[in-house]
């Protein structure tokens, strides 16, 4: 069935002027776990390089994301001068192929950002890490300000924002009373910083180390658009690259025998925060936000450089994170995903002294947020 199917795919790019002469093969990249997922092909040139790329709904239920990621596709490719310069895939079709909708496009080249961050070490050097975070915000700068149209004042940015998730969030997820308190300060929060002009842009919207694609110390492609919006807002990218990349160090120095001390101070948070629930990313969560060393001060450093370009004081955060962890949360349907979040929302509600998205007279004069445990030596790092 695959060998039909890519038959039938490369029949329809070359019907649409795609330079296929030189195809050699194709691979299945990814099938998606869910029972209404996606099946990726990517079809290889003779320099065994990325020339195409399918991907092929399983079944009806998936078919909207395809939809979404053609529109956005379309639009960026259309709105945006440099987007080649970006590495932007050019939509070449959303086509019924024996019954499965199909969205085809070109390939992009370049190295998973993925690969580099489970290497044994990577996450472990400040050097690294601090190297991929200067590239993916690079990246979303040039971005940024390529697609920004026009502004609008915070106020009315967060009250758009917070209407299209907060309903949903309440219906969906539920609330409780610590998190309709949270929600209820960032609200007067953005009303503060009513004065203040943010940039209309192009917003990835799943800007993660999983959809980053490297070549040498630049991004060199950006890959599943489907959330993307093109005439959105800056912060929910600023926001997901830096928790994503905390999520699974743990994880990473476990599963490659890396040293634990070179992300001082995580271990002691993690019987603090078991309070708070068992997800696996939670422990993630509140070193990156909460947390003191090297890590936490690039987090913290890379995204209130990516507010003071536009010009955001840093005490609007209080009133933009908490919407984009709602954003997150609604994001997969699983349960359990659903109910990770919610833990680092209610975390974060009750422990807003002690991060700088609350206060910035929460973090020391050397940038180390201020935790309730036992600090050795801090590292630093260079961007």
């Amino acid at each position: 069935m695959t060998g039909q199917l890519a038959r039938s795919i490369l029949e329809h790019a070359r019907q649409h002027g795609a330079p296929l002469e030189d195809v050699a093969g194709v691979i299945v990249a990814g099938i998606d776990a869910g029972a209404s997922a996606k099946t990726t092909l990517i079809f290889l040139d003779r320099s065994r390089r990325p020339a195409l790329v399918a991907k092929v709904a399983r079944d009806r239920t998936a078919e909207a994301g395809l939809v979404d990621e053609f529109e956005a596709l379309r639009q960026m490719r259309g709105d945006v001068v440099s987007a080649a310069a970006l590495q932007i895939p050019r939509p070449l079709g959303l086509v019924r192929i024996d019954g499965r909708l199909a969205l085809i496009m070109t390939g992009l080249d370049g190295e998973p950002m993925m690969s580099r961050y489970y290497a044994n070490g990577h996450t472990d050097s400040a050097e690294d890490v601090g190297r991929d975070f200067g590239m993916a915000f690079t990246w979303l700068s040039d971005l940024q300000s390529q697609t920004s149209s026009r502004s609008i004042s915070l106020a009315d940015a967060a009250a758009r924002w917070a209407e299209r998730v907060l309903d949903r969030y309440f219906e969906e997820i539920g609330c409780s009373a610590e998190e309709e308190a949270l929600f209820a300060e960032a609200s007067a929060r953005a009303q503060a910083f009513g004065h203040v002009e943010v940039p209309v842009c192009a917003s990835h919207g799943d800007y993660w180390m999983g959809n980053l694609l490297v070549g040498g110390n630049r991004i060199a492609g950006v890959i599943d658009w489907e959330r993307a919006e093109p005439r959105g807002l800056p912060f929910t990218d600023i926001y997901k690259f830096p928790t994503s990349y905390g999520f699974y160090l743990d994880r990473v120095s476990h599963r490659t025998g890396a040293r634990r001390s070179a992300h001082p101070g995580r271990e002691n948070l993690r019987a603090r925060w078991a309070r708070y629930g068992d997800w696996p990313n939670l422990i993630g969560f509140a070193y990156a936000y909460f947390g003191f060393g090297w890590f936490p001060e690039l987090v913290r450093s890379s995204v209130l450089r990516q507010l003071d370009r536009f010009g955001i004081p840093s005490g609007a955060n209080w009133a933009l994170f908490p919407l984009f962890l709602a954003e997150q949360a609604l994001s997969l349907p699983d349960p359990s995903f659903r109910a990770g979040y919610r833990s680092a929302i209610v975390a974060l509600s009750a422990e807003r002294e002690s991060t700088w998205l609350w206060n910035e007279s929460a973090a020391e004069p050397n940038g180390h947020a201020v935790i309730a445990t036992e600090r050795p030596a801090a590292h630093d790092v260079r961007t």
